[in-house]
């Protein structure tokens, strides 16, 4: 039988996967606090850039420690104790007119989408979020509307791409390309473009790899160095806009440090030794003590039918 301190804490989702211990309340001003630390960095450089008083270089803000995207307004959720990302998106507006969200996670952004479905009708935030949905696939949501008949004004700036289990690299950078390039006229003169995001956060969850304990996707880092390499090409670098790069899951926590160290690494131009060196964690990293990660032999349930489907009711969506 519960006790009412247990029905108290499970009102407001300190249970389960969320439970209290002594230091939740200094790691939830952490995660908030260096992601509020993220949006004043690119604050400052779009107010100068407008204002032309300061010259600072183009920003690419790294925060791992980021990227709850779970969490609710008044609950913690799937380990997210508190939602920085939307903290960071509601300091960003203060500046900023036009932001891009997207999601990488394995799991839907569920929490960021829900913070901003009633209050964006007007197209400020664009929410992009690729995922794995199957029934009883927590967090529940991120479906197409056209898969729960729900069409209305405000999932046109709400993008969910729900995909099946197994995706490979190849299938995964080619449908992001095409839902991008279905928002964005990419060969056209973006500038003259009112849509434009003047800021771009992109949530780098690790949980899709082929070696996390999910063992749903069949993905290497390739896959997400990728996506954001495209993003920062196209947009970015060609906008003069800064981009702000935010962790998630990631429970194969050699792997995901793999991932993000080779992120970083290729947004810094840097090349990399494929042998990890010596340190206090190398036993973690075996067998192969190398950086690189082997796709598996799952099958991809993804067929090409079914991503042209995602494209397509994608395109409908935001007519």
């Amino acid at each position: 039988m519960l006790k009412l301190n247990d029905l108290f804490f499970d009102e407001y989702g300190l249970s389960y996967d969320c439970v209290l211990s002594p230091s939740t309340y200094l790691y939830s001003l952490n995660v908030a606090g260096t992601s509020l630390a993220c949006s004043n960095i690119a604050n400052l450089y779009t107010y100068s850039k407008k204002n032309q008083n300061i010259n600072i270089p183009l920003p690419i803000i790294f925060n791992f420690l980021g990227g709850w995207h779970h969490a609710q307004r008044s609950s913690a959720s799937g380990y997210c104790y508190v939602n920085d990302i939307v903290i960071c998106i509601n300091d960003l507006k203060k500046i900023h007119t036009q932001i891009l969200y997207i999601d990488l996670d394995l799991h839907h952004c569920d929490g960021v989408e829900e913070a901003f479905s009633d209050c964006n009708t007007n197209g400020t935030i664009l929410i992009i979020s690729i995922h794995h949905f199957s029934p009883g696939f927590f967090p529940g949501t991120g479906q197409l509307p056209q898969q729960i008949n729900m069409t209305n004004s405000k999932n046109k700036f709400n993008i969910n791409i729900p995909l099946k289990e197994g995706i490979c690299d190849t299938n995964y950078f080619a449908l992001f390309k095409r839902v991008i390039e279905s928002i964005y006229d990419l060969n056209g003169d973006q500038k003259s473009s009112a849509n434009l995001p003047d800021v771009i956060i992109i949530q780098c969850g690790a949980d899709v790899l082929v070696g996390d304990p999910h063992k749903v996707f069949n993905l290497t880092p390739t896959s997400i160095i990728n996506c954001v390499n495209f993003i920062n090409t196209h947009f970015c670098q060609k906008l003069n806009i800064p981009l702000i790069i935010l962790g998630g899951g990631g429970y194969n926590f050699a792997d995901t440090s793999r991932c993000w160290v080779q992120l970083v690494a290729s947004l810094s131009n840097m090349t990399l030794d494929n042998d990890i060196p010596e340190h206090t964690y190398f036993p973690l990293y075996g067998p192969s003590y190398e950086l690189s990660i082997t796709p598996g032999l799952k099958k991809d349930s993804n067929d090409q039918a079914y991503l042209n489907f995602i494209v397509n009711s994608i395109k409908e969506q935001i007519k």
